[in-house]
């Protein structure tokens, strides 16, 4: 007879958290992309996978298919200052990521695993006494990233004078070593070894195979798109054409090597793919030991440690700044990790004019601590200006494709139509980036924030005027009849 799980209880409750996590993930549209299986209800299949993830020879036993690579690209842009005083818009190079998507049955068995995993890895963060430390990736008495950032910004008004250190580490996802990860995932689930069911999901996320959908694949199957619209039960492939893609060599395997100067396993495979249900959990796993030595050490050190995936934060005294950035270096190194050294920021908190105030260490001069999409001064919070600069950028782009839209070959009448505009860029939506704007400021009990994003409608039907305005002048060069444009909310 198979193995059934040992307590039946814990998996029927951990069953019923997960099927509803997944049910709310159905109704919101997620997981919709064409793969090489064909789309999953989960609502009609709740009943088989309860059965399937009752007995572990099942995963065990399991054939996964490889995962489907695509690149997002994203691009920033900051404000240079010129010889001669004045500002420029620099845009700069494109910053790659590579996501991978399982195919539908394989997500739903990562998302299982991710869950049993997630519930063991609270357990060791309560005997570890390490709850409020990893604040990525988890449920915390549904607190935000706002209530994580007021928790750090109160601690260092009560701390007054100190020192915080923002480290960051370099390719995380790609860099995690496969020993060390599952060494601590045998700690977490308590185990010497991983059961065969564990190690098959192990396996399957260390030693991946994957085709890269951007390259390779589109060259083959050109209508392949990870849109949520496709038709009902529709897959990449036939097993027969999924057959061929192996037989042409498609198919590739993790492409991760390690690349850390002077480490002992230099060119060794390692590294998981970003993008998988269980990628997130697994990063934090990965780091718990870590998480367990510095925040002990930092104890002793009258320190403050937060983590929020592979962005590092410590509160410290001026005094013990050395010593502290020695000390998570030689962690770094012994986890196999590489610190992005550009983007460690050191900032300096102390007394002004009666007043706590913030300053670069090395220079002395004036500058604000940037947290978690947050920038803090000592006295004040802000949303970080590079937030503020895309939501304009969104805002700008949008009112054009409407207004673009009224004067194209497939206007509808003479009218724009600016009700999606008003829910996604002004205070009348529920969901957007003004609405988290004005929860923050009230949370933060921020008067600057509300100054940040004061008057979204008046700011929007100028953006819509202007660009209304710039599409008529563009029809008067060209000689073409202009359209008389009524705004319809």
């Amino acid at each position: 007879m198979d193995k059934i799980k040992k307590y039946s209880k814990e998996h029927n409750e951990l069953f019923s958290e997960w099927i509803a996590k997944e049910k709310r993930a159905f109704k919101s549209g997620k997981r919709r992309y064409l793969h090489f299986d064909p789309f999953i209800n989960i609502y009609k299949r709740t009943s088989f996978f309860k059965e399937y993830f009752s007995k572990e020879k099942n995963v065990a036993s399991h054939s996964f298919y490889p995962f489907l690579r695509s690149t997002i690209k994203t691009q920033k842009v900051k404000w240079q200052i010129k010889q001669d005083g004045t500002k420029e818009r620099v845009w700069l190079p494109f910053k790659k990521r590579e996501i991978f998507y399982a195919s539908h049955f394989d997500a739903f068995i990562f998302s299982w695993y991710s869950t049993i995993l997630s519930d063991r890895y609270e357990e060791k963060l309560k005997s570890y006494c390490l709850q409020n430390i990893p604040i990525a990736y988890r449920s915390i008495e549904k607190k935000c990233n706002i209530d994580f950032a007021k928790e750090t910004f109160d601690h260092i008004k009560e701390r007054k004078e100190c020192v915080t250190i923002a480290l960051d580490f370099s390719g995380f996802f790609d860099n995690m070593d496969h020993e060390l990860l599952k060494k601590s995932w045998c700690a977490v689930i308590n185990e010497d070894k991983l059961p065969k069911d564990h190690y098959k999901i192990f396996r399957n996320i260390t030693n991946f195979d994957f085709i890269d959908n951007d390259q390779v694949l589109s060259k083959y199957f050109p209508f392949i798109k990870f849109k949520n619209d496709h038709p009902k039960n529709k897959r990449i492939t036939t097993p027969e054409e999924f057959r061929f893609l192996r037989s042409i060599g498609l198919i590739k395997k993790n492409p991760f090597t390690n690349q850390i100067k002077n480490s002992v396993r230099k060119g060794a495979m390692c590294g998981i793919p970003q993008g998988l249900p269980i990628s997130a959990t697994l990063s934090n796993i990965y780091l718990l030991e870590f998480d367990k030595i510095l925040n002990e050490y930092l104890k002793l050190k009258d320190g403050f440690y937060r983590r929020y995936s592979d962005d590092i934060l410590i509160v410290c005294t001026k005094e013990n700044l050395n010593e502290i950035k020695k000390i998570v270096y030689h962690l770094t190194d012994k986890f196999e990790l590489e610190l992005n050294h550009k983007k460690t920021d050191i900032t300096e908190f102390k007394i002004n004019r009666n007043k706590l105030q913030s300053f670069y260490l090395a220079t002395k001069k004036r500058k604000n601590m940037q947290y978690l999409g947050f920038e803090f001064n000592g006295d004040e919070i802000y949303i970080r200006s590079s937030s503020i600069g895309r939501y304009h950028r969104k805002m700008k782009g949008g009112s054009r494709e409407i207004v673009k839209s009224a004067f194209g070959k497939k206007a509808k009448g003479e009218t724009i139509f600016i009700k999606k505009l008003i829910l996604k860029y002004t205070n009348f939506g529920k969901n957007n980036f003004i609405s988290y704007s004005i929860r923050a400021a009230n949370s933060l009990s921020s008067i600057t924030i509300k100054k940040q994003t004061k008057n979204s409608s008046e700011k929007l039907k100028k953006t819509l005027k202007q660009k209304a305005e710039n599409r008529k002048s563009a029809f008067k060069k060209k000689k073409k009849p202009i359209k008389p444009i009524k705004f319809f909310n």
